[in-house]
């Protein structure tokens, strides 16, 4: 099935005009587009690390599959802070919770119909604690994005060792 995100009006990792001076930008006809840079560049971000960097709320659905007579669900976003609700036909259902290395798993016993759950992830609600790493690395995709340039910034060793690193630590 899929995820969907939720939350509204969540800012941004970094500002318009903190990119704008990372590309020494100096107008402000651009600052639309620029932001809908740096919203792409945070999503590659977030999708190289299966993380959300500013917590949000998310919705997902899915077919949970059988592991010895319980059901599992493995969520697509890592760093879970709080699950919110679990239902079945719009009912609230029982269910275990398990950290496997960096997943959380969810374990039910159910029928085989869809789960859905609601829940929120994220490292902070508080743009001071995203790592200077992640906001680097945001940067240097917004100026590959703004360039349009047919380099892939996400083989750059800088950027392949951010994701490395934080693709195996917990947050």
């Amino acid at each position: 099935m899929q995820n969907i995100t939720l939350s509204k009006n969540i800012p941004m990792v970094i500002d318009v005009n903190t990119l704008k001076a990372h590309l020494r930008i100096e107008h402000d006809y651009e600052d639309e587009y620029i932001k809908s840079v740096i919203k792409m560049a945070t999503g590659i971000i977030e999708s190289q690390l299966s993380i959300s960097m500013l917590i949000k709320e998310y919705q997902f659905s899915c077919y949970p599959t059988a592991c010895d007579g319980l059901h599992k669900v493995k969520l697509p976003i890592r760093n879970i802070v709080e699950i919110t609700n679990v239902s079945q036909d719009n009912k609230p259902i029982k269910y275990e919770i398990q950290r496997n290395n960096s997943e959380l798993l969810l374990f039910q016993v159910s029928s085989d119909d869809p789960v859905l759950i609601n829940y929120k992830a994220g490292i902070s609600d508080c743009l001071q604690h995203i790592p200077d790493e992640f906001k680097f690395a945001v940067l240097q995709i917004a100026k590959n994005i703004y360039d349009c340039s047919e380099e892939n910034i996400l083989e750059s060793k800088y950027i392949k060792n951010i994701i490395q690193h934080y693709n195996y630590f917990e947050l």
